[in-house]
């Protein structure tokens, strides 16, 4: 499996809704992709950097695969280094490396990954940005994330379909 991809990275833009988008939010951890494969975990930071042996508790995450697969998401936990609180890093999974629209590869994430205490599945909305994002704001969160429902994956790529939306109180936890 090759472990050269680069994530899809993101533009920044004021709160919307539009039909044409799905909401998620924006989680504070680290940015990695997992390439699950059928006996083993690699979790490649988005600068490119091998963080497998930095979170030892997420090296069964195959486990949760039906199949081989490369994910993108984010490491998080309440407090970090992790080795302080090993026990409360998970992986968020936004998305699966596949070759379809951005609605299809959240089915087939849905499809192929079971969701453990290591592994959570994103969770999105359609449509409603705006209601997303206060909701985040005064949950003291990061913010959101809103992604085109028919965008395609753009490895290394800023695009127009993920976009970034910061809230301009949040303040690093960490």
């Amino acid at each position: 499996m090759q472990k050269r991809i680069k994530p899809q990275l993101l533009i920044e833009s004021p709160p919307f809704d539009d039909p044409d988008f799905i909401y998620e939010l924006k989680f504070d951890g680290f940015r990695a992709l997992a390439y699950l494969e059928r006996d083993s975990t690699t979790l490649i930071s988005r600068n490119g950097k091998d963080l497998t042996g930095k979170f030892p508790v997420l090296n069964e995450l195959h486990n949760c695969a039906e199949e081989p697969c490369i994910l993108d998401g984010e490491i998080i936990g309440p407090c970090f280094p992790p080795t302080l609180q090993p026990n409360a890093v998970q992986y968020i999974a936004f998305d699966i490396l596949i070759d379809k629209p951005l609605i299809e590869r959240k089915q087939m994430l849905a499809d192929v990954i079971s969701e453990s205490p290591r592994l959570v599945i994103s969770k999105y909305i359609e449509e409603h940005g705006q209601e997303l994002f206060r909701l985040a704001c005064a949950q003291g969160l990061e913010g959101i994330v809103a992604k085109r429902k028919n965008s395609i994956y753009y490895p290394g790529k800023r695009s127009a379909d993920w976009i970034k939306i910061r809230n301009p109180k949040y303040t690093r936890n960490s």
